[in-house]
């Protein structure tokens, strides 16, 4: 089940929806959004805007009141007499107002809905990723494709960036610049302009038309040219197999085959296209003619001079172009309003499991002993609803002990350790800290007082000293390195050029598998927790990094409540208690001794590893 709110609320996504609805988003509702319901400029960009859009009406004006001044100029050109240069420079200073004007006004309708758009991108981009890094683990396990996830975030907002900044502009410019042109030519020569307007509808028809034609020929086209380059990458991926059996002949025959399509589309959009091209001069041309003609007529009449003939005649021909260049703009709006929808969804998505949900019981590090317990809990990843992880599984790990799980993989040791981060929550059961059932603690508080060392670590592509510092944010320099000799790190550390200012590169790779490691566990031990989670933490490692991390592991495992799940049985001999997980259920447990005075599981388990 899906529900979404209105943009001004918020929508709860369950993670075991099959149907994502997109709400709906009225071209002045996102609008709004972008740019009054963001960041702390909202009253900055509303002003920007509204200079933008009288900059675009001002613009849009210009250009039919040109055709009023060219007219009038005509007028006066036409009567001669003495006083004909001052009249005519008259107009020369309209004409040079009207190009301030313009310039002015042009920088204003573009710019002023550029700048708040392109602010306004960046942020809708921050607040997707914001939305996305807090969802719940789930999320991610449906959503495989997080990359895929923040490409189509890029492509959005630029998309909606588009339809909000200067389109917008360009739109209002245009209708305007119609409706004035509209409006001076019915002033200056009403029957002109209803001429002009009478084959408007002909001409855009059959204009539209054969645009609609080219358009379905380039689709065709392209479809067809994918075809055939799919074709010669395959011959060309293929190239030694080719070459052995002597086929590059017929190789090249079944790509000569697949571009007879394309070409023969060719052809034909070559008709196409220049139709359209030489049909708009005709009609350019064709109704200019017919309005001189129609005019001639009009000022015969002593019904209208020649200036208010030109002036009409060009009016409405501005006004006709002016709709023609508006009216693309429709599809950047369209375009923006799904784009949007997308974004606003994404960004109005609340996980189940929320770390910023300020509700629950706030921990106090001094106060916490680190009892952890699993109760009765039943398990099933959502990703895989139908497979049965944790069966009625029972686990105490008293305060300040070690207790180790082991097993073969995907009997469920990993769950446990995402249930008590409480990266998904059980079935049915109850995870619970100090007798307190973890969902009932603010999520935030709870990782808090949680460190985690995974087999893999992860480190991002930073220095030393900021990927340690990742554990507690804002910790000092001196805190950074104390937490890295506990963890047997500032030695090496220290033997690099730039020291803690290394950059690891992508995922550490710049370091070796033992230095990542350390640097991992520095970041645990920052952060100083009371449950010590440890997911496999040497079992990737050469046996000299291997001696060297578990010494860094034991020293950090003093004093803390520590789960450590482990594959190389040596490392666990000293833990406090041994579980044994098979198909999601304990079925041995003890101290290392008396696992192996039983002989069960464990003790099979120890004898393989042994040989």
């Amino acid at each position: 089940m899906v529900v979404f709110s209105t943009i001004s609320g918020r929508c709860r996504v369950s993670t075991t929806a099959s149907v994502e609805l997109i709400p709906h988003v009225g071209n002045l509702r996102l609008l709004r959004f972008v740019t009054l319901m963001l960041g702390p400029c909202r009253t900055k960009d509303t002003l920007l805007l509204i200079g933008g859009a009288c900059g675009a009406i001002v613009c849009g004006a210009a250009l039919p009141l040109f055709t009023v001044v060219f007219g009038e100029t005509l007028d006066k050109l036409g009567s001669g007499g003495a006083d004909i240069a001052s009249s005519v420079m008259t107009m020369v200073y309209y004409f040079t107002g009207l190009a301030v004007i313009s310039f002015v006004s042009g920088f204003a309708e573009v710019a002023l809905w550029m700048i708040p758009a392109a602010r306004n991108a960046d942020r809708l981009r921050i607040r997707a990723l914001q939305a996305t890094m807090r969802q719940d683990i789930s999320w991610f396990d449906t959503h495989k494709d997080s990359s895929g996830v923040l490409a189509s975030v890029q492509e959005d907002s630029s998309l909606v960036q588009r339809g909000t900044g200067e389109k917008v502009g360009n739109f209002i410019h245009h209708i305007t610049c119609c409706s004035v042109g509209l409006g001076v030519g019915m002033w200056r020569s009403w029957e002109v302009t209803l001429l002009m307007l009478g084959m408007f509808p002909i001409l855009g028809g059959v204009s539209g038309g054969l645009a609609k034609i080219t358009t379905w020929m380039t689709s065709r086209s392209a479809q067809a040219y994918a075809a055939a380059g799919s074709t010669a990458n395959e011959s060309i991926s293929n190239v030694r197999t080719l070459a052995a059996f002597g086929a590059e002949e017929k190789a090249t025959n079944l790509y000569r085959a697949k571009l007879a399509e394309p070409m023969r589309m060719g052809k034909i959009q070559g008709w196409v296209a220049g139709l359209t091209i030489g049909f708009t001069q005709f009609s350019f041309l064709g109704s200019f003619a017919l309005a001189l003609w129609f005019g001639s007529i009009m000022v015969a009449s002593g019904r209208n001079t020649g200036g208010d003939v030109v002036a009409a005649l060009f009016a409405g021909l501005i006004a006709g172009f002016a709709v023609g260049q508006a009216i693309p703009n429709l599809t950047h709006f369209a375009s923006a309003r799904m784009a949007g929808a997308r974004l606003v969804r994404r960004i109005e998505q609340l996980p189940e499991i929320d770390e910023e949900n300020m509700d629950g019981m706030v921990i106090h590090p001094d106060d916490l002993q680190g009892h952890v317990e699993l109760r009765e809990v039943d398990f099933r990843y959502p990703a895989r609803p139908t497979v049965q992880v944790l069966k009625k599984f029972n686990l105490v790990v008293p305060a300040g002990q070690t207790v180790a799980l082991v097993g073969e993989s995907g009997s469920g040791k990993s769950t446990v350790i995402g249930l008590i981060e409480r990266f998904y929550d059980p079935e049915s059961g109850a995870v619970t800290l100090d007798g307190v059932d973890i969902r009932d603690i603010r999520v935030s508080s709870l990782r808090s007082s949680i460190g985690l060392v995974s087999q893999e670590p992860a480190l991002f592509a930073c220095t030393i000293g900021e990927n340690i510092s990742y554990g507690r944010p804002g910790a000092t320099q001196a805190e950074i390195e104390a937490a890295a000799q506990a963890a047997n790190a500032h030695k090496f550390i220290s033997a690099l050029p730039d020291g803690y200012d290394t950059f690891v590169g992508e995922r550490g790779v710049q370091l070796s598998g033992g230095q990542k490691q350390r640097i991992a566990i520095a970041r645990a031990v920052l952060r100083n927790p009371k449950v010590l989670l440890l997911d496999e933490a040497t079992s990737a490692l050469d046996s000299e990094s291997e001696r060297v991390v578990q010494e860094a592991l034991d020293s950090l495992m003093v004093g803390r409540t520590t789960i450590v799940i482990a594959h190389r049985l040596s490392t666990i001999q000293n833990a406090d208690k041994i579980c044994v997980v098979q198909h999601g259920e304990i079925t041995e447990e003890g101290t290392h001794k008396e696992l192996i005075a039983r002989g069960g599981a464990y003790a099979s388990l120890v004898s393989l590893q042994a040989h």
